[in-house]
């Protein structure tokens, strides 16, 4: 296990929660401007020692998500996005454009009316003194601009109780729900001229660092004819207002009023559909927060009004975007409501995106799979639909595990293939795809369908399938995965599979894979060892040839007993 989490940490993404999964993917280009400039590297910027800003985190995520690179929106201002209650994250951004692709019809009616949640309960917020750092005059006042911005957004806040502790610590003793410490300093570059964010739950550590539970921030500009173009910019101002509302919706208990203001958003139809896809994303994770879907002998139904729900169905129906409508069904996995079976079965059967069709069955399988109208379109997916894969999941829905998983062997084995045909259904097992296409790790017990036979076919298709698409998308996951496989030829397949590798990426997964094994067992494989000489010197790429260098000298570290001697005494 020890070598498995190693792995992960060094060489697989984490896999987040359904909260902020969500909550990532909603952001399909949907913070209004990037707080990054054009064409430039996510920057990893750290203030006051250990703080890592967050300020576009889950726009670089998205960017993975959906699987390309477009160039940046412009409007008015940046976005800020939590990463729900974790330590410290990097910072970055990808946004994403809107594609011009067809569309199906809007539907004709949709539900107007919208409820309130229950009244907020009253909670207290104890703001600590600002930590102003700006060195310089214009980024000073900017910083506590965006203080004065927070301090009165916050005493609008229905049900907030506000405590103020002065810098001589009066209230420091006051019992309250949330503390939140406002900070803020120079920009990271001349055309971003001021930073500032807030942390939840901060503490000073040793050399007068900041750690907390939740951290929020971003750098900014004020914007001017100069830069509207060219350098996305926002004021301190702007930035409180988007940094506020992100607090109301991931960390402050949910309140009537803001509910209304995304159901508004959501059933806009004039309104972006990145907009309407981040509100519906941000009402299911309010609903996550205050009906408690995974505690025990609850049905895990969410509790979406039907004015959501329906203004879900309508985005589905107009979105040009596939990964907004695959966005809609996965959201959807979460609800019960009769209303979403049509819309589904249409979903499965003519959307012209696979990736949605697979989400609108994988809804439709775990919520309605009962239903008669569902049942009868599962059969005819599963008799009539001319994808494999459709076709297989659809038999899963109404037959079981037992036959999705002697599908997934028989298919992998099954030479009459294509090396794709044979690898996707092993793919969609072991990392069943989130919308936009992003996939998480495998679990150990998904990993016991490579048995030996799987292996020996594997071998032989694997090295034939390097190149295509979706085992690109998966190389590093599955590299991590084989070598955690209880088997000694799963090395003999990656490194036949290395010796095809086109793709420099490819390459690297695999080399850093069996190198942490290898380092792990302190047992260098010499047909790696020579693989890594061989890439060393040869290969095109100076980043593989680096890697396999530092592979190298890492293997040389480990000794080898002598191989036996076949000569006589």
């Amino acid at each position: 296990m020890d070598l498995e989490q190693h792995l992960r940490a060094a060489l697989a993404p984490c896999s987040a929660g359904p909260a902020l999964r969500a909550a990532v993917m909603a952001r399909v280009s949907a913070s209004p401007r990037p707080v990054r400039g054009k064409g430039r590297r996510p920057n990893r910027s750290i203030l006051f020692g250990t703080i890592l800003v967050v300020a576009a985190a889950a726009a670089m995520l998205v960017g993975h998500l959906v699987g390309k690179n477009v160039p940046r929106q412009v409007a008015a201002a940046p976005s800020p996005v939590p990463l729900a209650l974790v330590p410290e994250a990097t910072v970055g951004a990808s946004p994403v454009t809107k594609p011009a692709t067809g569309s199906p019809q809007p539907l004709q009616e949709v539900p107007a009316q919208i409820h309130d949640l229950p009244v907020v309960k009253p909670f207290t917020v104890r703001v600590m003194p600002l930590r102003n750092d700006a060195t310089n005059a214009d980024a000073k006042v900017a910083v506590e601009s965006f203080y004065v911005a927070m301090i009165d957004g916050l005493r609008a806040v229905p049900g907030l109780k506000l405590i103020e502790t002065d810098p001589a610590g009066s209230n420091a003793d006051v019992k309250v729900d949330f503390q939140l410490t406002m900070y803020g300093g120079n920009g990271p570059a001349p055309g971003r001229k001021f930073s500032v964010g807030v942390m939840e739950g901060a503490k000073e550590l040793s050399g007068g660092a900041l750690a907390g539970r939740l951290s929020i921030g971003t750098d900014g500009s004020p914007c001017t004819p100069a830069n509207a173009n060219d350098e996305p910019c926002a004021d301190p101002q702007t930035i409180a207002a988007h940094v506020l509302e992100s607090l109301r919706k991931e960390l402050f208990p949910p309140d009537p009023s803001l509910q209304r203001q995304l159901e508004a958003k959501l059933l806009d139809s004039t309104q972006d559909p990145y907009q309407r896809i981040n509100a519906l994303a941000d009402l299911d994770s309010l609903d996550e927060r205050t009906t408690s879907r995974s505690a025990p002998g609850a049905d895990n139904g969410a509790t979406l009004d039907s004015a959501a729900v329906h203004g879900a169905i309508d985005l589905a129906a107009t979105a040009r975007d596939p990964a907004v409508r695959s966005l809609v069904w996965y959201t959807m996995r979460h609800v019960h409501d009769r209303d979403l079976i049509a819309p589904l079965i249409a979903a499965l059967r003519g959307d012209a995106s696979e990736g949605v069709s697979l989400q609108a069955l994988a809804t439709l399988s775990a919520g309605y799979a009962q239903d008669e109208r569902a049942r009868t379109a599962l059969e005819a997916a599963a008799r009539e639909d001319a994808r494999p894969l459709v076709r297989a999941l659809a038999q899963r829905a109404l037959s079981g595990d037992a036959t999705w998983k002697a599908y997934v062997v028989s298919s992998l084995k099954d030479a009459t293939r294509t090396p794709a045909g044979r690898m996707e259904a092993l793919l969609y097992y072991l990392y069943e795809p989130g919308p936009g296409g992003r996939s998480w790790s495998m679990n150990s017990e998904a990993r016991k369908i490579l048995d030996a036979g799987a292996i020996q076919a594997l071998a032989h298709v694997l090295p034939q399938a390097v190149d295509t698409p979706k085992v690109k998308l998966l190389m590093a996951n599955l590299a991590v995965d084989l070598v955690l496989v209880d088997d000694p030829a799963v090395a003999g397949v990656l490194l036949d599979t290395l010796a095809q590798c086109t793709d420099p990426g490819e390459k690297l997964a695999i080399v850093h894979a069996l190198g942490h094994r290898d380092l792990a067992t302190l047992d260098i494989d010499p047909r790696f060892r020579t693989a890594l000489e061989e890439l060393s010197t040869d290969d095109p790429d100076p980043q593989v040839r680096q890697s396999a260098a530092l592979e190298l000298k890492a293997a040389g570290r480990i000794a080898r007993p002598p191989a036996a001697s076949n000569s006589a005494p």
